[in-house]
């Protein structure tokens, strides 16, 4: 194999002259196929990629959960911690688990530039059904209405704790709020 500045000659066979300064499209049945680019032009290239602003795991997370439960609430799905796959085209991994084991449901991507999910609604439907029925192996008996009431019930229970026995505090809580008002007034 013979190297000669722009020419490349081996075997005998076909010389191809280039100058790499400029791309050189490769084309097939008239359509391009391949680009081929200097060093220098592909480092340039990287840099550029490299620059552009990309879309933080936050703001990932936030696309993907917005993809997934739309105007769901009470989705019995946790999203973890996203990672960043830079290569070939950078992109956001999202993972999601099932609530309250921890398994893993499902990863969206995200793309890192853009910021467009790649989840179809057949997938997305395909995840919640199986939010659905990993939900029926914890409550089998128990409709979500009832969990959604028993959580609230167990939430008041615990706050309620924390004021039951005081005698200082009427029962009313606009009237407390206006007798602790009442002893900081200046003009009373």
């Amino acid at each position: 194999m013979a190297t000669n500045g722009k020419t490349k000659t081996e075997n005998g066979g076909q010389v191809i002259t280039a100058d790499l300064a400029q791309p050189v499209i490769l084309e097939q049945d008239g359509e391009p196929v391949a680009v081929l680019i200097s060093a220098a032009e592909y480092d340039r290239w990287q840099t550029l990629l490299q620059s552009q602003e990309q879309l933080t795991a936050v703001a990932a997370r936030r696309a993907a959960d917005k993809a997934l439960f739309r105007d769901l609430v009470g989705c019995a799905l946790s999203s973890g911690e996203p990672v960043l796959v830079p290569s070939p085209s950078p992109r956001w991994r999202v993972p999601y688990h099932f609530l309250p084991d921890g398994a893993l449901a499902a990863i969206i991507e995200v793309d890192a530039r853009t910021g467009a999910v790649a989840l179809t609604d057949e997938e997305r439907n395909r995840i919640l059904a199986q939010v659905e029925k990993h939900n029926r192996k914890y409550a089998p008996d128990i409709s979500i209405e009832h969990y959604r009431q028993e959580a609230w019930q167990a939430a008041l229970k615990s706050t309620f704790g924390m004021w039951a026995g005081r005698n200082d505090i009427a029962n009313d809580g606009v009237t407390y709020v206006q007798e602790i008002r009442r002893n900081y007034r200046q003009n009373d």
